[in-house]
């Protein structure tokens, strides 16, 4: 039919997912990616982000990327807004009130600080990751990175037919939303959303949140616990 708009297959939808995660995992990253914020700084990532969002028809996903895209339009130097956003948020790292760790968060009472890293860390290995070891592995730009890489590996799964193998990552990728993200990532952009007086940060916690909330409805999860 003509005008009609074929529908998004699993693997698009899965590698979508894959490049979205990539936006705020740059920003909360613990080393500039001074490629992708080229990238970024370009006419066409406003298209490509929107164009992604779209494809999860997610009505407030969609709303937050043109969002960030028309903050990041009123920046004359655009790269060099990215650069300073990211400084702010690197400066939470030694801040008590809001640190970017998610083993800091969620029900302290019944699991440990070193028993969550030590769960985050074995989500890592099933799948041969191998953080910096110089960096936390609960930390908020490294757990952002490995959804990103999950949902890139079911992509590829089904994209070579082996609907077994995307089963994993996605179960993975689920589980590690419920038990690691969820309980902090929320808490944590309304707190540095608050605080950073940036301009682009209003925008990125919003795509974040809306990210994120598009995977819980997905799942069939829980939302923010606040």
């Amino acid at each position: 039919m003509k005008g009609r708009r074929n529908m998004p297959t699993p693997s698009d939808r899965a590698f979508a997912l894959a490049r979205l995660y990539q936006l705020p995992a740059a920003f909360f990253s613990t080393k500039v990616d001074a490629d992708f914020f080229r990238y970024l700084a370009t006419k066409d990532a406003d298209a490509d982000l929107t164009g992604l969002a779209e494809q999860l028809a997610d009505p407030e996903l969609m709303q937050s990327a043109k969002q960030w895209g028309q903050e990041v339009a009123q920046q004359t130097d655009k790269e060099s807004a990215f650069e300073e956003l990211f400084e702010h948020l690197s400066k939470y790292v030694m801040a008590d009130t809001f640190p970017p760790y998610s083993a800091r968060y969620g029900n302290r009472q019944l699991f440990g600080e070193e028993q969550i890293m030590a769960d985050v860390a074995g989500f890592y290995r099933a799948f041969a990751v191998e953080p910096n070891e110089k960096e936390r592995v609960d930390h908020i730009g490294l757990e952002l990175e490995f959804l990103s890489f999950l949902a890139f590996k079911e992509a590829v799964a089904l994209q070579q037919h082996d609907p077994e193998r995307a089963s994993v990552s996605r179960e993975a990728r689920s589980r590690f939303l419920q038990e690691h993200v969820v309980p902090f990532l929320f808490a944590y952009l309304d707190a540095t959303d608050r605080r950073e007086p940036n301009k682009l940060m209003p925008p990125l916690a919003a795509f974040t949140r809306a990210l994120v909330e598009n995977e819980l409805r997905f799942f069939g999860l829980k939302g923010d616990p606040s």
